[in-house]
């Protein structure tokens, strides 16, 4: 199970392994500080807003590099763990803040289905939801 918590002062992703055995419910409830670790691709921004898919990881972040505010990136399962990070580039992040992506299969596209919302101008006001097809990683 992958989650973001800003326990150290800043947002960084989190990995916590289930049993596979056992009420995951009264796992979740018990102590497990000793099973959560911080992966290795967090920055020293903020990473947060995980979603896994398959061997896919999309989240938010605004380390450096991106096109401002919080942009939103991949990363792919290996063998050795996480990939380093790939901005998803301008097509989909812009100035202003892309948080919390989905990805899903669609009928409707040839590829892989994301869903995010954005702060960006044109929408309704505040944070609006778009979709848009990704490569099938």
């Amino acid at each position: 199970m992958l989650f973001s918590s800003d326990r150290d002062g800043k947002f960084d992703i989190y990995e916590l392994g289930l049993p596979t055995e056992g009420s995951i419910i009264a796992y979740l409830q018990g102590s497990r500080e000793k099973g959560t670790q911080k992966i290795g691709i967090n920055s020293t921004s903020n990473d947060h807003m995980p979603f896994v898919y398959g061997d896919l990881l999309v989240f938010s972040s605004d380390r450096p590099g991106g096109f401002g505010g919080y942009d939103l990136y991949y990363s792919q399962k290996t063998a050795n763990g996480w990939a380093e990070p790939v901005n998803f580039g301008p097509k989909i992040n812009s100035e202003f803040d892309e948080f919390r992506p989905v990805v899903s299969d669609s009928w409707e596209f040839s590829n892989q289905l994301m869903i995010f919302s954005s702060n960006r101008p044109g929408g309704l006001g505040g944070f609006d939801l778009y979709f848009v097809g990704i490569p099938k990683f």
